[in-house]
């Protein structure tokens, strides 16, 4: 009985270390969603005029933001410098692409 079950441990380890030897998995890569994104990477200008709302008054406002890719090409990653007439606003925000439905 000590025999079997000791033949039965080792090749269940023997198994285990194949299972476990195998090629890692590739690391994934962006898919054609994520190139549609490029067309927001760069740096781009804006002016306008906002309308009153409850989260403050309304007026002119311009903006400069700079949007890069991060490491690997998932997403990107945009720096905004914000004039209203509430004040000077600087964000820094993060955007994915998902498939459409």
């Amino acid at each position: 009985m000590r025999k079997t079950s000791a033949a039965i441990l080792v090749a269940m380890l023997i198994i285990a270390t194949f299972g476990f030897a195998q090629n890692p998995p590739q690391k994934p890569t962006p898919g054609p969603e994520h190139k549609k994104l490029e067309y927001f990477a760069g740096n781009w200008t804006m002016e306008g005029d906002m309308k009153p709302s409850p989260f403050g008054p309304g007026g002119k406002f311009t903006a400069t933001e700079h949007n890069e890719w991060m490491p690997g090409g998932f997403f990107l990653v945009s720096h905004s410098d914000e004039n209203t007439e509430s004040g000077d606003f600087s964000t820094v925000m993060e955007g994915k692409a998902t498939k459409e439905k």
